[in-house]
């Protein structure tokens, strides 16, 4: 079952909190609406509030006052069957945004950022980054169609991570098994652990191990982080069972 909305019209813009009735557009949407978009008086747009509800909206500007939108009733979005979040130790650089915008596109509910004995990088928790972040993920949800933006989390170590609940754990591996995942692996909320660069020490494939993680072998060639993490987006999202 699919998450996204009806497939018209095609331009989106995402808005919160998401009501019924008027809304005055701020300079930012007006410019997008307007500019970018180049919406016109009385032309529909959808709006999303990423967490699942949508409605349609037509733009109104009274000669060249400050234009503003009629929303109409907000629908919720049919909520998936199964929710997948990838918790990956974060990648140096620009290479962490384009994670981001890539979890989106493929359809995962979560990113959350692992920090490992071997991380390199420690986002601090509402710095610049997490708002580049979010805004970067609500730009990837408009393109690819999607009402439920992905939430960014993190860093949390293996140990807060085991806490959270997951029906399914895996882990990314190098080495070569036969992926044996439990039928319907993708029935209710998946996790995916991806290690750094380094990989885990012995002690965390322990923790890993102890904690009730398979599995999941990727390619037979060494990835980077970010690509085993969309690599193993893929293909749990297109063959969930």
């Amino acid at each position: 079952m699919t998450e996204n909305s009806p497939e018209t019209p095609k331009r989106r813009m995402p808005l919160n909190p998401l009501q019924a009735g008027h809304h005055q557009l701020t300079k930012d949407e007006s410019r997008y609406l307007l500019k970018a978009l180049r919406l016109t008086e009385g032309e529909k747009i959808e709006v999303f509030d990423g967490q699942g509800f949508f409605a349609l909206a037509t733009l109104h500007r009274i000669d060249e006052g400050q234009p503003y939108l009629d929303v109409q009733e907000p629908q919720e979005a049919p909520k998936p069957d199964h929710e997948l979040y990838l918790a990956v130790a974060t990648p140096k650089g620009d290479r962490a945004d384009w994670l981001v915008e890539k979890i989106t596109e493929i359809g995962a509910s979560g990113l959350i950022w692992l920090q490992t004995e071997r991380s390199v990088v420690t986002p601090k928790p509402g710095s610049k980054k997490f708002e580049r972040w979010a805004r970067l993920a609500d730009s990837a949800a408009r393109q690819s169609r999607r009402v439920r933006v992905p939430k960014i989390q993190g860093p949390m170590s293996l140990e807060e991570l085991s806490e959270q609940e997951f029906q399914n754990r895996l882990v990314a591996s190098p080495i070569k098994t036969d992926n044996a995942l439990p039928k319907g692996a993708l029935q209710g909320r998946t996790v995916v652990v991806i290690g750094p660069e380094g990989g885990f020490t012995d002690h965390e494939l322990e923790q890993l191990k102890n904690s009730g993680y398979n599995l999941l072998w990727l390619s037979p060639h060494i990835l980077r982080t970010e690509t085993a993490a969309i690599a193993a987006a893929a293909v749990l999202i297109a063959h969930p069972s």
